[in-house]
Parts: structure tokens; sequence; C-alpha cells
């Protein structure tokens, strides 16, 4: 008789969607304090509410073995998800075991999850220079290795090829006369398409341009270096040319932030046929 009413007991209870508690079994193995489907012996993470269970680095257990807020257990209860050794709070990339932390860009988004390092719009996959922020994606001797990161094929730094200069004069010590039409403000949001530079040259010549920053400006626009755009031209005789000098998008983003006006420096190099120089200097005051 008490057989019949033990084994109907059970049936009762497994139509009833309850886990029944067998003889030898603890009352709180059916426990489930998160509620998340999983019982506490067999949750990851039995304070914390995860279904999916996620453990990313695999530490840990289950149930009394489980993390708790603990460095080990599931994602939803580990401070390390991918037991790198850094916390969450302040890892660079939560899901990827990453010791190093470089963020080349500064976005807060760790180079080994970034799928932009250098912040220059162009991802990893496509990007020439995937530590250089580079746009344009200059590539002079066509290796896939742009300018700004090959080491043996970057152009000179103060020859301009886009068209030929003419033939070099010895007897030529004279620099050209250059004249530049150079904006002295500028809101951060017209910077999308460039800085617009006009450079007017009484001979045939060749410009680069610079787009500079202090260290702490260049640091606080996300950027590593000093140099926030360069671009190039050069004309066959006298008469004008222009440069257009676009920094990042993460530089410009930033520039959009500032609350205070920046102040950058332009740098021009100006080169006839016969190898004079002439260096100009301006300043531009941006603001948001």
């Amino acid at each position: 008789m008490r057989r019949t009413l033990a084994g109907g007991l059970v049936a009762l209870a497994l139509l009833g969607g309850v886990t029944p508690v067998v003889a030898g079994a603890h009352p709180s193995d059916a426990l489930d304090t998160d509620h998340d489907g999983f019982r506490d012996v067999d949750d990851n993470c039995p304070d914390a509410f995860n279904r999916s269970q996620d453990n990313t680095d695999g530490d840990g257990g289950v149930g009394p073995l489980a993390g708790n807020g603990l460095n080990e257990g599931g994602d939803a209860c580990d401070i390390d998800d991918d037991g790198d050794g850094v916390d969450d709070a302040v890892d660079t990339c939560q899901f990827v075991a990453d010791r190093e932390q470089r963020d080349t860009d500064a976005d807060g988004l760790g180079d080994l999850c970034d799928e932009d390092d250098d912040g220059d719009g162009v991802l990893d996959k496509d990007d020439n220079c995937i530590k250089q922020g580079n746009a344009s994606q200059e590539d002079a001797d066509g290796d896939f290795i742009g300018d700004l990161c090959d080491p043996d094929g970057a152009p000179a730094p103060l020859r301009p090829t886009a068209v030929p200069l003419g033939k070099r004069d010895p007897a030529d010590k004279r620099a050209p006369v250059v004249r530049l039409s150079v904006p002295a403000r500028m809101a951060a949001d017209e910077i999308a398409g460039g800085v617009p530079v006009a450079l007017t040259c009484d001979e045939a010549c060749g410009v680069d341009g610079e787009l500079r920053a202090s260290g702490t400006v260049a640091r606080r626009l996300g950027s590593r270096k000093a140099v926030l755009a360069v671009d190039r031209a050069a004309i066959a005789g006298a008469g004008t040319t222009y440069v257009f000098l676009r920094p990042s998008k993460l530089v410009r983003t930033r520039l959009a932030r500032q609350r205070r006006t920046v102040t950058l420096q332009l740098a021009f190099e100006v080169v006839d046929a016969s190898g004079n120089l002439r260096t100009l200097r301006r300043i531009l005051k941006v603001h948001a």
C-alpha cells in the first residue's frame, strides 16, 4: 500500500513540473536561487541570473564551486571574464584575453578586439598600415604596405612626385616665392573634408603639408603622433595648387567634443626643381 502511494506522489509531482525530492537527496538540490532555469547545483553563477551560462575563460565550476562574485565561474559573476588578469571594469577587451592592453587609437577598445586599431576609418582587414592612421592608404611601391609604415617604399619627404618639376639648374640658388591662402579659424565639423590650403608658386614646385598638434593636445585628441594629417601636391609651372589636411575620424570626433578652442599648426615645405626649399608655418584655431 505504501509503495502505491509513493509512486502516485512521484507521478503527480512530475506532471506538475516540480522536481521531486527523492530519498537520499538534499532539499537544496532543487533550489534555483536566481530563477534562471538552472538549479543551484548545476548553475555556474547560482546567485546571478544567466540563462546562457556563458563562461569565456572556462574557469570555476557549478553549484558550490561556482564564482559567486569571485574571479571564477560564469561571465555573469566573474570579475575577469577572459582570465587575462585584468578586471572587466578596466579591461579594454573584456571577452578576449589581452594582458598587454594595447589600444593604438586610444578609443577604449583594445587592439585585439578593435576592428580598426589606428582609428583612421579603414578596417584592419583592408588597412595597409594597421597601427598608423592613414586614411589615404597611399602605397607608392604597390607592395600593399602603406607609405607611412613601409621602411623601404615611402617617397622622399621633400620631393612630391605628382608631376615632374623640370630640369635641375645648378646655378639656381633661390627658393621659390610662395603665397599661402589658409584659414585662421575653423569649426570642428568643417574639417570633415580636410583643412583646405591654396598654395601659389612663382615656378614649378612641390609641397608637403602637415597638420600638427602639441604632444598634450595630440594625446587629448587620441593621436600618439604630433602629426595629425598630411597631404602633398605639385605643379609643373608657376601657378596655384591645393592640399587638404584631413585628420582621422577619431581626431575629428574628439575635436568636436572639445569645450575650449584647440590650437593647431600648419607646416609646409615647398621645393623647386633645383632642390631649393622654403618652409612656412601658420596657426589654425579650431572650435567646436
